[in-house]
């Protein structure tokens, strides 16, 4: 978590020099990471819900 914080800080200075606002450079690291868990939650229940379907028609239940 130490690179992604380094990184998000230096993303955060650079936006908030280029006028984006101290909102902004704040929100964003924020929203990124809540869309990656959105996304990756998501991807596990697909995931889970095709596993369920194949093991279904491996094993006939």
């Amino acid at each position: 978590m130490g690179h992604f914080g380094l990184l998000f800080r230096k993303n955060a200075r650079t936006s908030f020099q280029g006028g984006c606002g101290g909102l902004c450079s704040a929100f964003l690291p924020g929203i990124f990471m809540l869309l990656l868990g959105v996304l990756s939650l998501m991807w596990f229940i697909l995931d889970a819900s095709l596993f369920n379907q194949r093991f279904d028609w491996d094993y006939g239940v």
